[in-house]
């Protein structure tokens, strides 16, 4: 599954055209730093830079992760409700599917926004990288 998930990101990455603005990226970076000059030890303000850059990916990853959460969570209030109503009733053997075929189906119908998502964040995390590098290169 791992897999199929690693293969659809890359899917994604391609499909949103991000492979030529990442190389531009990267070339930007060489003009900035050329390759054995950037310094070892870390500034400040490169530091300064970090934060931003690696709290801005994880609020990101709780943008996409956050309907498959909400909804894993009216799925286990709703299977409680049911158990309290019906003991009789085999929740236990319920919840699992029901979570999995729902986080699937929620993954399928959100496909077709995550490549302009993912495109601005990325757009946004290349800029705040070649921030940090400006300000490496720089001393």
């Amino acid at each position: 599954m791992a897999d199929l998930f690693q293969i659809l990101g890359t899917l994604v990455l391609f499909a949103a055209g991000l492979d030529r603005v990442l190389l531009a990226s990267m070339v930007r970076s060489f003009r900035v730093v050329p390759p054995g000059s950037f310094p070892l030890a870390a500034s400040t303000g490169v530091a300064h830079a970090l934060v931003p850059m690696l709290s801005g990916s994880f609020f990101a990853a709780l943008e996409l992760a956050a309907p498959v959460l909400a909804a894993t969570v009216l799925v286990d209030l709703s299977i409680a409700l049911l158990g309290k109503l019906s003991p009789q009733f085999p929740v236990i053997s319920l919840t699992i599917p029901l979570k999995t075929m729902l986080g699937f189906a929620l993954l399928v119908g959100s496909l077709a926004l995550w490549p302009r998502f993912i495109e601005a964040r990325f757009s946004s995390l290349l800029d705040a990288a070649e921030r940090m590098i400006s300000l490496g290169g720089r001393g």
